[in-house]
């Protein structure tokens, strides 16, 4: 998919294989991963989705969102997994090495300049398989939290119309890679504000929390290479 394969160029990701040697592989990890990132100090649990090698994730609490690039073959899993602050700022890179199972697990350790990690993902099958649709996405959705307020519109032919409580407004499209999957690629410009200019791209599924449903969108942006997590409840 040309939007990803851009994406994670900019990223800086660096495949240690050659680009088409394990496609097919690694895009058998496509869908929505729940699981914990750990260290010596802390266990963070994540949910994190997963698009032809790119992974972006949230924090379960919503305060905090990761990356990484994925390689997967003959189950063996290697990459770069970005571990980020509260604004969504690269705060340590780790090589990622370990063991996959699409449609099941994926266990890695991850190596960094100071204290190394582990990540432990389990694909969750009940989510991933529900089917995408624009009819699905489609609606009003609001985010509330203490750094940030947005109000996106999503129409039922995939056209985004957003705004924030800094002036940003939000314009872009929704793309459905793999109808069988609940992953969902978005791509927006950023318009009236001082992040004007800016590309953002998002991963994003739909859930539903006590019947209602709610959009998970990691998001990234391109000049900053910052991720933020919004979580966003439809109205």
């Amino acid at each position: 998919m040309r939007i990803v394969v851009m994406i994670v160029t900019l990223l800086g990701m660096v495949a240690c294989q050659s680009p088409d040697a394990d496609e097919q592989d690694t895009v058998a990890l496509n869908g929505v991963w729940r699981g914990v990132v750990s260290d010596a100090k802390q266990h963070e649990s994540l949910q994190a989705h997963v698009l032809d090698g790119l992974m972006l994730a949230v924090s379960h609490d919503g305060e905090r969102a990761h990356s990484g690039e994925l390689r997967l073959r003959d189950g063996h899993l290697e990459g770069l997994y970005a571990a980020r602050d509260e604004v969504g700022a690269r705060e340590q890179d780790y090589q990622l090495r370990g063991l996959a199972w699409p449609g099941d697990s994926m266990e890695a350790d991850l190596y960094g300049p100071g204290e190394d990690a582990a990540l432990s993902l389990f694909y969750n099958a009940d989510q991933s398989y529900e089917y995408a649709s624009y009819a699905r996405i489609a609606g009003l959705y609001y985010l509330d939290s203490a750094a940030l307020q947005i109000s996106l519109s999503i129409d039922q032919a995939g056209w985004i119309e957003g705004y924030d409580d800094a002036g940003c407004a939000y314009f872009g499209y929704v793309e459905i890679p793999h109808p069988e999957r609940n992953v969902y690629a978005i791509s927006m410009e950023v318009e009236g504000c001082a992040l004007a200019g800016e590309f953002a791209f998002g991963i994003g599924s739909v859930r539903d929390v006590e019947g209602w449903p709610q959009l998970v969108l990691p998001v990234w942006f391109d000049e900053q290479d910052r991720v933020e997590p919004w979580i966003l409840e439809r109205v």
